[in-house]
């Protein structure tokens, strides 16, 4: 049941709970009461006509009968016990003032009904009880209606205790509380006697300035469908809370029947992933940057490297290039540091414009030896390899490849020749990748910028060649 659904049904038993208070009072007001007097063995000397109406039996009738007959054996045997007890005080004490009783009668057809009786002794000139007078009140109908009353008030306070939330019913005029739930102590810290006939206010519950808000709320609109506040418990710890009101009407008084639905840990668990996926727009910015800047490195450093092959050690420009591949290694390790920062997000690859990339490769891999074919896009690749498979040893591949992209690319040579041997060159870390690589199941993966004896060395672990030899491959 939701709080709307359950406010809904305390603001429908409270209106019940009205309306047959209303009804009582009807019932009090125009009901046609019996006057009747008798003597001290129960015989009837007295009785108005409005008997009649009440019982069925005439005037006449009535007279003839005997108490038992028109009572029933139950309230005829507490009748008799009642008596003795009450004419026994009266011969003691003539002021005395009767209490209100209740009886069940018999009506002449045999139905039955509930009489309220008021009587008082009647005394001779020497003060002894020689009769009494009284009025019965038919209370039938009321009686329904305090069985009702009985009924709806169980209800009520049923939902209310067994509630999972806490719920609170206070005077609209006042303030004060006049019932809580066990939820609600245990969300305050305050037991119920602490509680009752005191103010949200002046237990610290909530602020006045925030239960001006809350009235003014709850009266402009008659509701409250939970508005935010902040509610203090009794060690002092402030809790983000939601409330829901309504305005109900018991016992002629406006009251507010609140239900308290504590969101701290809703709020707390918001927070967390506000602040998660923040760090993840972070990790995945920096781990973009850091593949783009890995891609930058391996066009310095391939260059790099195939300079540094073509000059001895004695050349005055050998030590400056060497320098050059010097930072480039310390460049790398800069982003190595910076993809460890969003491993656990999931990039996106886009394609790349990685040509002069593809040129720097190729001239690494012919200066050691290898024949090598390019392609350019991934489409181009799969068109590539169909021609000349039987003549491809090796295919090196960039996820970020224009075109289809790198994975959909290894699809479409593994439909061409399922043993294909694939090494993945990516910008970035193979941690980053593992899931991809695990799935699209590669030979051997070098991330970027790599330095030309870990590709040579990973090349020849593929092929199990111990030895470089010359051999056919596409770079993408």
């Amino acid at each position: 049941m939701t709080v709307e659904e359950c406010l809904d049904r305390y603001e429908g038993i409270g209106r019940e709970l009205e309306r047959l208070e209303e009804r009582y009072r009807l019932v009090e007001e125009h009901s046609r009461d019996v006057i009747f007097t008798e003597d001290m063995n129960f015989r009837i000397t007295y009785v108005s006509p409005s008997v009649t109406s009440m019982f069925g039996y005439t005037v006449e009738e009535i007279c003839r009968l005997q108490g038992k007959s028109y009572m029933t054996p139950e309230s005829m045997a507490r009748a008799m016990r009642d008596f003795q007890k009450y004419s026994a005080l009266a011969r003691k004490n003539k002021d005395l003032d009767l209490p209100l009783m209740e009886y069940e009668y018999v009506r002449k057809d045999g139905s039955t009904f509930w009489g309220e009786l008021k009587v008082n002794f009647i005394y001779d000139s020497e003060g002894n009880p020689i009769g009494i007078q009284g009025i019965l009140r038919n209370i039938d109908e009321r009686k329904k209606i305090e069985a009702a009353l009985r009924e709806s008030q169980s209800k009520f306070q049923t939902i209310f205790e067994l509630s999972p939330q806490p719920i609170a019913l206070s005077e609209m005029h006042t303030g004060l509380l006049k019932e809580v739930n066990r939820k609600f102590c245990e969300l305050s810290g305050f037991s119920r006697e602490e509680v009752i006939n005191r103010t949200a206010t002046e237990l610290g519950f909530y602020s006045e300035a925030e239960r001006k808000r809350f009235i003014e709320t709850l009266r402009e609109s008659g509701k409250i469908e939970g508005i935010e506040m902040a509610f203090r418990t009794k060690s002092g710890a402030i809790l983000n809370t939601l409330a829901f009101s309504r305005v109900v009407r018991l016992q002629n008084t406006d009251m507010i029947l609140s239900i308290v639905v504590d969101v701290t840990e809703q709020r707390r668990l918001e927070a967390m992933l506000r602040h998660a996926q923040k760090m993840e727009a972070v990790g995945t910015l920096a781990g973009g940057i850091a593949h783009d800047f890995n891609n930058l490195l391996q066009g310095v450093s391939g260059f790099t490297q195939v300079l540094l092959m073509e000059k001895p050690p004695p050349d005055p420009d050998y030590e400056k290039l060497a320098a050059i591949e010097n930072i480039v290694k310390r460049g790398s390790e800069l982003t190595k540091r910076l993809l460890v920062y969003p491993r656990r997000v999931k990039s996106e690859l886009k394609p790349l414009q990685i040509n002069q990339e593809v040129i720097e490769v190729c001239k690494l891999l012919e200066h050691l030896g290898y024949a090598v074919i390019t392609a350019m896009s991934g489409e181009e690749a799969v068109e590539i390899f169909q021609e000349q498979a039987q003549d491809i040893d090796l295919v090196i591949l960039d996820l970020g490849m224009p075109g289809m992209g790198g994975k959909i690319c290894m699809k479409e040579l593994n439909k061409i020749r399922p043993e294909t041997q694939v090494i993945i060159a990516s910008g970035y870390s193979q941690i980053d990748q593992e899931e991809d690589i695990t799935k699209m199941g590669i030979a051997g993966f070098v991330g970027k910028p790599y330095q030309i004896e870990d590709l040579d060395r990973m090349i020849r672990k593929v092929l199990g060649q111990t030895q470089r030899v010359v051999g056919s491959g596409a770079s993408c």
